[in-house]
């Protein structure tokens, strides 16, 4: 397949998650063009990202999950224990599962849908390792969760893929930082998967380097230039859905205001859900919490559980307009007011 399908990139298409890397497709081939070895770019790209989340070592993978896996791997994961959010992409689990350790589920807070930073004194009982995302570009209270971390010896992985870009966070902390460039994420390419490993220490790892093609690498500088935007656009969708949503009946859970996906919480998700499809809104799919996908006891986390049967994924991407976001909105008022 060409790197650009004019077909699927098309720019009337309605709710077109690759409408911006069409936009900026000639950008990008006038930066390929700029670099004469593929080995500059990746490693301007890489300080580029470095000096963006603050960390002083980059090392590019071909997936967040393989960023992950490394992370597990250079803090000897092996036979030990591994804290994380029930409530998250299922490659956290694979990755702890991959780096043979034990995964240890962490219910979440309904009104934020991250991890219960008070609890996590007792939670966190003979865990090795935490490893936290921020999910829906919000985050736990994380001084009191680095404090926790120090105190206890437990080792900490931030996967920041859904915060990146975020203004107002507190920063990173981890061990490792990771990052995954998946399709539709801020920073991205279309057709490739990549992600990234950061760290602070002041040592090098013998970490095998992705080699990405120069056309994917300055795809990926290019968004990052164009960040503050992509961040902005969202903003003022998350805005929109928040201001024109909250007076149905609805749970609205306080999310980041630059999410990357827009939960909702509905009694009523199977009939919203179908309707929504009906009407072709492509709906982002619920996390299916990770201690279901493991067999443990659903009683495990509760509010986890909650989430699931109730959670519907409204589209925040790139590019994406007002005018497709009120169309959503129109669809969902219309469904509740014949339900009165």
């Amino acid at each position: 397949m060409k790197f650009y399908n004019t077909h699927i990139y098309s720019n009337k298409k309605l709710f077109n998650e690759y409408r911006l890397d069409l936009k900026l497709r000639e950008e990008v081939e006038i930066e390929v063009k700029k670099w004469k070895s593929k080995n500059a770019i990746q490693k301007k790209l890489k300080s580029e990202l470095s000096d963006s989340i603050g960390m002083h070592h980059c090392k590019l993978t071909n997936s967040g999950r393989k960023a992950i896996l490394i992370a597990l791997n250079l803090l000897n994961a092996k036979g030990k224990k591994v804290a994380v959010a029930s409530v998250t992409h299922h490659s956290l689990l694979d990755s702890i599962i991959l780096a043979k350790a034990k995964p240890v589920f962490l219910d979440i807070d309904i009104k934020n849908l991250n991890i219960v930073s008070k609890e996590l004194e007792n939670k966190l009982r003979g865990v090795n390792i935490l490893l936290l995302p921020h999910m829906f570009s919000t985050s736990p209270d994380l001084p009191v969760i680095v404090e926790i971390c120090k105190t206890k010896n437990i080792a900490l992985i931030e996967d920041i893929s859904q915060i990146f870009g975020e203004e107002g966070n507190y920063g990173y902390f981890g061990d490792f930082v990771v990052l995954s460039m998946s399709p539709y994420k801020p920073v991205s390419a279309p057709f490739m998967s990549a992600g990234a490993i950061f760290w602070n220490k002041d040592r090098e790892f013998p970490i095998p380097e992705e080699k990405l093609s120069k056309k994917h690498l300055a795809h990926l500088l290019v968004k990052l230039k164009y960040l503050s935007a992509i961040m902005k656009g969202f903003q003022e969708v998350n805005s929109f859905y928040r201001t024109n949503l909250k007076d149905l009946p609805i749970k609205i859970p306080y999310v980041g205001k630059s999410a990357q996906e827009f939960p909702i919480l509905t009694s009523k998700k199977e009939e919203l859900e179908k309707e929504l499809l009906r009407v072709k809104i492509p709906l982002e799919r619920p996390y299916t919490p990770l201690h279901i996908l493991y067999g443990a006891k659903e009683k495990i986390c509760p509010q986890s559980l909650f989430y699931f049967k109730q959670a519907l994924h409204l589209p925040v991407f790139p590019d994406m307009t007002i005018t497709e976001a009120s169309y959503i909105v129109k669809v969902i008022k219309s469904f509740f007011k014949r339900r009165i």
